[in-house]
C-alpha cells in the first residue's frame, strides 16, 4: 500500500496535536548508567526509535554481518522483547530513523547485497506493515535523520562509492518529493555524527569524513538561515545525540584513541561542556533514544570489535516540566478552523507580567516570516488575530503547514496551522 496517498490526511490530524516540549536540567549528579536488559542477540547498525510506551529496533547487521529485516519491540516497563511486528522489506543496516506523526521512517542504509539504499520505508502501527514512501534523492548510508518543525531533515552520510556526504534533504510535503538545501551544506562531509534538534536550531555532533572523526559540531538556525562551527571536547564519529530541553546528551561514538564510553552534556545556551557519568560499556554505531525521562542506548561495537547485546539506560533526567515555562496569561489557543481554506482565527493572550512589546507572526516550514499580524483587543489581556492566508505583499501564499508564533520578551508560544486550497 503506497502511503502517498493518505499522507496528507495524516499532517493535518498532527498539525491540530503537536505541541512544544521544553525541559530544563536540575542536577545531573545522581542520575547513572545501569544495564537493564540485554538484545535477544548481539546487534549494531540498526534504527532505534520510540513510539508510545515502547521503543523499536530495526534492521541493523548480527554477527553474521548480514543486513537484516528484523524488527523488535522493547518494553521498557518489563524489559521484555517482542518479536510480533512488521518486519522491513528491505533488509538495511545504518539507516537514519525518526519518529513523526505516529509513524517510524527508516531512511537509506545498505541492504545484504551491498547496495547503499535511497529508499524509505515507514511503520504504521495500526496496520502493524511497512508502507512505501518517496525515495530520497541520492542514496546515503550512515545519515542521521531528525524532526523539526513538522519536517524530516536527513543530514550526511555516504553513498555508493563510500564517499561521505556534506548534503541534507527535507521533505517537500506539498510534492511528495525529496529536495537537497541549497543554502544549507555541512561544515564538512559527515558520515555517521550525532544530530539533534533544539528549538529552532539543529545541531550535528563529530562524525566520519574521509580524514577520520570529526572535532566539531555545527549548528544551522532555522529561523535565521545562518551556520556556526565550534570545537567539541573530543573527536568521534558513531556517537548519538539525545535532546533534553535546551541541552544534548552527546554518548559514546570511535575516536582515534578507541572506542569511548564517555557521555558529555553540551549546552546550548552558551555551547558550553560537562561531563556526565559515562557509561558501564564503551561502544558506537549503537542506537539511542529517550523515552519519557530516561535515556536508553542499545547494542552497537565494543572496544574489542565485538557487536554488543547490553542495553543500558541512563536517568531519570532531572525535569522540571515537560511544557514551557510560561505564565497562565500568555499563551496562544488553537486555530479555528484548522485546516483552513479562507481565513482561520486565533486568541493570544499577553501578560501583564512582561512589558516586552508582543507580536504575532505566521512563518512557513523553512522558518521564513511570511506575515507579521496586528492585534484586535478582545479583552483584558487578550487579543483575537485573524489570518487570511495571504503574505505581506498580499498575495496568497501556497498550500501548506504553517506556524503561528507568539513572543513577548523572552515568552514564546506556538501554534500550528494547515492552509488548503
Amino acid at each position: 500500500m503506497q502511503l502517498r496517498a493518505r499522507i496528507g490526511s495524516t499532517y493535518f490530524a498532527v498539525a491540530m496535536l503537536v505541541c512544544l516540549l521544553c525541559a530544563t536540567v536540575r542536577d545531573t549528579a545522581a542520575q547513572e548508567w545501569r544495564i537493564v536488559a540485554e538484545l535477544p542477540s548481539s546487534r549494531t547498525g540498526m534504527a532505534v526509535a520510540a513510539l508510545g510506551e515502547h521503543i523499536f529496533l530495526v534492521g541493523g547487521r548480527t554477527r553474521t554481518d548480514r543486513a537484516s529485516t528484523t524488527v523488535l519491540r522493547y518494553d521498557p516497563a518489563t524489559t521484555r522483547w517482542s518479536d510480533d511486528v512488521g518486519q522491513l522489506h528491505q533488509p538495511r543496516v545504518n539507516p537514519g530513523v525518526v519518529t513523526f506523526a505516529g509513524r517510524i521512517f527508516v531512511i537509506g542504509g545498505r541492504n545484504h547485497e551491498g547496495e547503499v539504499l535511497r529508499s524509505v520505508e515507514v511503520y504504521d502501527p495500526r496496520q502493524n506493515t511497512w508502507l512505501e514512501f518517496p525515495e530520497l534523492r541520492r542514496e546515503r548510508e550512515g545519515a542521521t535523520a531528525v524532526v523539526l518543525r513538522e519536517q524530516i531533515f536527513v543530514v550526511g552520510g555516504s553513498d555508493q562509492n563510500e564517499r561521505a556526504l556534506e548534503t541534507v534533504e527535507t521533505f517537500n510535503v506539498l510534492e511528495e518529493r525529496w529536495d537537497e538545501i541549497g543554502e544549507w551544506k555541512l561544515d564538512s562531509p559527515r558520515v555517521s555524527p550525532g544530530v539533534a534538534a533544539v528549538g529552532a536550531t539543529i545541531y550535528i555532533f563529530g562524525g566520519f569524513n574521509v580524514f577520520g572523526p570529526v572535532p566539531a559540531v555545527q549548528s544551522y538556525d532555522t529561523d535565521l538561515a545562518t551556520s556556526k562551527t565550534t570545537d567539541m571536547p573530543i573527536e568521534a564519529g558513531g556517537l548519538a545525540a539525545v535532546p533534553f530541553g535546551k541541552h544534548v546528551y552527546v554518548i559514546g561514538g570511535r575516536s582515534r584513541e578507541g572506542v569511548l564510553n564517555a557521555v558529555r552534556l553540551f549546552r546550548t545556551t552558551d555551547r558550553s561542556w560537562s561531563e556526565v557519568e559515562s557509561m558501564r560499556v564503551p561502544r558506537f554505531n549503537f542506537g539511542a533514544v529517550r523515552l519519557k525521562n530516561t535515556i536508553y542506548v542499545f547494542g552497537g561495537i565494543g572496544s574489542e570489535g565485538n557487536p554488543l547485546r547490553s542495553v543500558e539506560a541512563f536517568g531519570p533526567l532531572g525535569v522540571s516540566s515537560e511544557r514551557p515555562t510560561l505564565p497562565a496569561d500568555f499563551g496562544l489557543s488553537p486555530a479555528y478552523p484548522n485546516p483552513f481554506q479562507a481565513e482561520t482565527s486565533l486568541k493570544a493572550s499577553i501578560s501583564a507580567s512582561n512589558q516586552a512589546a508582543a507580536r504575532l507572526e505566521i512563518v512557513d516550514v523553512l522558518g521564513r516570516v511570511v506575515r507579521q499580524l496586528d492585534f484586535e483587543q478582545a479583552g483584558q489581556g487578550e487579543y483575537g488575530i485573524r489570518w487570511d492566508g495571504r503574505g505581506e505583499d498580499g498575495t496568497t501564499v501556497a498550500a501548506g503547514m504553517y506556524v503561528a508564533r507568539l513572543r513577548q520578551g523572552n515568552y514564546v508560544d506556538v501554534t500550528r496551522l494547515v492552509l488548503v486550497r
